[in-house]
Parts: C-alpha cells; structure tokens; sequence
C-alpha cells in the first residue's frame, strides 16, 4: 500500500463494468473478506470480473502482499451476492498460496490484507475490526466455501493482526508529530506533513471525513464544505470575487489571491477565524495550509 491512512493502492487497475457507479446513498459500514481460489494479481482479477461481468471487488491482495484497487470504495463492488450489502461495504480479495483443501493465504498476504482492514475501518470510522460486526466473510452473505481459510484455520490470527494494526494507526494519528506513521515514505503523506502545500492525499483525507467524494479533487465541493462549516456569507465553491478556487492553495508558487477589487474575500476570512485559527485576511496562503493540515492530523477537521 502507498498510503495507509488515506487508502493509496500500491496501482489502481480499475474495472470497466461489473460494478455500480455510487453506493445508492448509503455510507461503507462493513468490510467483506473473500479469497481467489487460486493466486491471480491485480490485472488478471480486473481481467476476469471484465470477461465474466458477474462480479467484482474494490481490493485485490497478492500473494507478495501487493494491494491493487479494481473498483473505487466510492462505488459498488458486485462482491457478495446482495445489492443492499453491496451498497454499504467494502469487498477485499485475497489470493491463496494453497489450493483446495485449505485454501490459505501466506503471511504476507495475511498482514497486508489485514492492515488494509484496519484501515478501512480506521478511515471510514467503523471502530476496531471485528467479526461478525463490521468484517464479515463472504460466506455471510451466500452458499460459498469462500473466503477459505480466513474464515477457518487463519481467523484468529487475521483478526488479531488486523486489531493491532487498527491500535497502531490509532497511535500514529495521535502523535501531535510532523512525522508520518513509520514505514511510511514522507512524499505520500502531505496531510502529515504540514508543510504548507495541500495536495491530493489531503484532500481525500479531508473528503472522506465529510461525505464527499473521496477523489482528491472536487474543489468546488471542498470548498463549499468548508465554508458551510464555517458560516461564511457564500457558499458557492469560490475563494474570492475573481473565481479563483482553492486549488491555487494546492500548488507551489501559486499561494495567494485577491478578488478584483484588491480586497480579500469575506468567505475566506470566517473560514481562516472559524477553522483556520489564522490571520483573518481573506487570502489563501501557506500559514493557511499549515493550519488545514494540522487540523486535519488532530482530528479537528
């Protein structure tokens, strides 16, 4: 995975069908395990949910514990036999280093597919991993021998791992620290950085805590959010008079904007009192990022 805390795949092979664009406006409250019969990587899962066009999953993990994203968690995955579950999870496959009749998957596979649900459950606020309340197997929902040995032989110990990874995240996102969870490549974890530059990874962050759509774009609607949080006299999506959106926040040497009179912009300035804490100037900048990203780490936002 590139990015834990914000569900970064370590590639995206998405699927062309099979899957229902939306989740019908239900929120993720579940993560559903299944396993591959077989051991198939990324592109031959998105390959054969394509040809078959009978079924899918938002998640594929390798057998090497690499994590590959076929269906966005903010769509449908057709994963276990019944629309109205469909709508409100997540499906993760697995692939199995042993056939039938085990079916097992190996250790890495088991610690990278049990992060993973710890952080889906991290990032979407389910509360700790558990079986039977917010994970369940594929076999729940359906007469199917799947997800093999994760619901059997390897359960225990894919549940206890997934619970200590879910702890570990709850630690590292407490830390008050400018430093990323360890493992973690600075590079991909801007919304821990603070350094002043808000980008994708932020963004997603931002918008998956508040129900948008979790792209790592939609400024618009970010904004907008933003200035409904904070009261401000406009909610049309815009910085200031000129039409300049927040993205001249995301990107360097492009830091500050005025509208056309000279002025700042009023929805601007409740957003930096009311949520920002900063000099209320009604210009966006870096000491504004700053405070959206550490807001952010801390929770408060």
């Amino acid at each position: 995975m590139k990015n834990w805390a914000t569900l970064t795949a370590d590639k995206t092979i998405l699927c062309t069908c099979a899957y229902d664009a939306g989740r019908g406006g239900n929120s993720i409250r579940f993560v559903y395990l299944h396993h591959n019969a077989g051991s198939l990587s990324t592109e031959q899962c998105r390959q054969l949910w394509d040809d078959s066009g009978r079924g899918s999953a938002h998640y594929q993990v390798e057998q090497d514990g690499t994590i590959g994203q076929t269906v966005h968690d903010w769509d449908t995955a057709w994963g276990v036999g019944d629309r109205a579950a469909n709508q409100r999870g997540v499906s993760i496959e697995h692939a199995n280093d042993h056939g039938a009749p085990t079916w097992t998957i190996s250790e890495a596979t088991l610690d990278n597919g049990a992060h993973l649900v710890a952080a889906l459950c991290a990032f979407y606020d389910l509360g700790i991993p558990t079986w039977g309340s917010n994970v369940f197997p594929h076999s729940r929902y359906m007469a199917t021998a799947c997800p093999g040995a994760i619901a059997t032989a390897q359960r225990g110990a894919y549940m206890a791992r997934a619970r200590q990874w879910w702890e570990q995240m709850r630690v590292d996102s407490s830390r008050g620290s400018d430093s990323p969870p360890p493992g973690v490549a600075e590079s991909a974890h801007d919304h821990w950085l603070a350094d002043g530059i808000i980008g994708p990874e932020s963004v997603r962050l931002y918008q998956a805590r508040h129900g948008l759509k979790t792209d790592g774009l939609g400024v618009t609607e970010f904004v907008t959010s933003l200035q409904e949080a904070s009261d401000a006299p406009y909610r049309d999506g815009w910085v200031d008079g000129a039409n300049a959106s927040l993205a001249l926040m995301y990107w360097p040497g492009l830091t500050a904007v005025r509208g056309a009179d000279g002025s700042g912009s009023p929805s601007w300035r409740a957003i930096q009192m009311r949520l920002l804490g900063t000099e209320p100037d009604g210009v966006p900048g870096p000491v504004d990022a700053q405070a959206f990203q550490r807001a952010l780490r801390e929770g408060r936002l």
